[in-house]
């Protein structure tokens, strides 16, 4: 079972900020709350952020109601001194660390395009020496594929 959990901002029209909380089914929660919450019919607008783990998106949470302020959260979370691993609760990144992280994760986008492109060109190629009469074990040898990867690039049952 995953950890993930999101944190949620909750703005009216203009943008103000009603309510923050997290959730692990975001659907569900605003669901709940469009039942629950008077102050439901004033929502417009939602953001949802996920975090690896349940007390990174706490700490994030209370970060939020801290320093945001919304209008319908009644209470700050309390927040452990330490996590469950005996570390000091995650904080947000300093900005450069932040523009660090933002360069790698744009890195890390064109990356996963570039093997994209890669899978394409090499699923082609596997045709084409499948089409120009090639067996199996040399197209998985030529390409540094296995078998079975062969096999599914051609939409071949394996056999």
């Amino acid at each position: 079972m995953s950890d993930r959990t999101a944190l949620y901002r909750l703005r009216d029209g203009s943008s103000a900020l009603l309510y923050v909380g997290i959730t692990n089914r975001p659907h569900v929660r605003f669901g709940n709350h469009r039942i629950e919450k008077p102050w439901w019919p004033d929502v417009e607008h939602t953001e949802v952020e996920w975090f690896e783990t349940r007390a990174a998106a706490m700490h994030a949470e209370t970060i939020a109601i801290r320093h945001e302020h919304p209008k319908w959260n009644k209470a700050v979370p309390a927040t452990d001194d330490k996590n469950a691993a005996g570390r000091a609760p995650w904080s947000p990144p300093t900005p450069e660390i932040a523009e660090r992280l933002e360069a790698l994760k744009e890195r890390s986008d064109e990356l996963q395009h570039l093997r994209a492109e890669i899978k394409a060109m090499t699923k082609a190629l596997a045709i084409m020496y499948y089409e120009a009469g090639a067996p199996i074990t040399i197209i998985a040898a030529e390409l540094g594929l296995d078998r079975k990867t062969v096999y599914r690039f051609l939409g071949r049952p394996m056999s």
